[in-house]
């Protein structure tokens, strides 16, 4: 069940957004974030996740392995250059062992990727398009992609919601994206019912 899930979860994404605080032009500089006791933060692009005893937070060799990539293709928080030119740094993925829920936070260079900084609502729109484009075919069924809003703290931000049916195995996420600079930061969090769907939101905190 558990390595299913874990199939199903990487094979799947989703998010949602909020503003970065920055002035404009400025130069956004990416930095990789920590874990301590159980909390994963990101000061530079102000987002945490708050897990607990239950979350195991995966190496850089384990993320690595999950996404079909070698260690030496994320950057090590030292390395300020290859951060900088990294394109996407896979910097966080955990999983919580009790209930199979994932948390999983990637930073993206939107001039690198899409060649020119777009807004979070065409991007919103273009994952959209793409996972009707690779998930509605073979034993993957979409029941949800609708873009939409999540609660964090005290507001509101766009979102992407996506429910699947998984060879019989319903999942369900949601992607936040934070737009800092010409970067993004991308949180996709999965569970297999709703009910933890939002409570693993209520983990997330944005500066």
């Amino acid at each position: 069940m558990k390595k299913i899930l874990s199939a199903a979860m990487a094979f799947i994404m989703l998010f949602c957004l909020c503003a970065c605080s920055g002035e404009q032009g400025e130069k956004f500089v990416p930095a990789r974030g920590t874990v301590e006791s159980g909390v994963y933060t990101n000061g530079v692009f102000g987002i945490t996740f708050a897990g607990d005893e239950n979350w195991y937070y995966y190496s850089d060799e384990e993320i690595a392995a999950s996404m079909g990539l070698s260690a030496g293709d994320i950057p090590g928080a030292d390395d300020s250059k290859a951060l900088a030119e990294a394109g996407i740094i896979y910097d966080m993925y955990c999983a919580n062992t009790a209930t199979g829920g994932t948390v999983n936070i990637t930073y993206e260079d939107l001039s690198a990727t899409y060649g020119e900084v777009i807004d979070v609502e065409y991007y919103l729109e273009l994952y959209q398009m793409e996972i009707n484009t690779q998930l509605n075919s073979g034993n993957i069924s979409i029941k949800k992609n609708e873009i939409g809003f999540a609660g964090i703290g005290e507001a509101m931000y766009p979102c992407l919601n996506i429910a699947a049916d998984f060879g019989g195995l319903g999942i369900y996420e949601t992607i936040i994206v934070k737009k800092c600079g010409d970067w993004l930061g991308v949180i996709t969090i999965a569970a297999l019912n709703e009910a933890e769907l939002s409570d693993l939101a209520e983990k997330i905190t944005f500066e």
